[in-house]
């Protein structure tokens, strides 16, 4: 795929994400055609307002590649949007297939819990 693939608007929008080498035009026409189901929680709408920044696009749960993988219910806003932001970095290597996309690790909201 070629960079002339992009619109002037989606290249001049992606400028920074088209000079990494991770992402450049390919990936981002990935990111582009990849859409996304996210939980309607606020650790979902922090994760969903990052992968639609990158790009992606919002779907039903049938027609989303990429399910996002997180906490049901809500929580401490800090850990929600670390989950949320944590959650939208997998996602994204997911789509642009980098790497093997993992989950959170709970000792790490654990860890936020007892510094309070």
């Amino acid at each position: 795929m070629a960079d002339a693939s992009l619109s002037p608007q989606e290249r001049q929008r992606f400028a920074r994400q088209l000079l990494l080498h991770e992402i450049g035009a390919d990936g981002q026409l990935r990111l582009l055609g990849a859409r996304f189901d996210a939980p309607s929680t606020r650790a979902g709408a922090i994760a969903a307002d990052y992968l639609v920044r990158a790009g992606l696009r919002p779907g039903s749960a049938l027609e989303a590649a990429l399910a996002l993988s997180l906490p049901s219910e809500e929580g401490d806003p800090v850990a929600d949007a670390l989950c949320g932001a944590f959650a939208a970095v997998e996602a994204l290597k997911g789509a642009l297939q980098l790497g093997t996309p993992g989950a959170l690790d709970p000792q790490l909201l654990a860890d936020l819990e007892t510094a309070d």
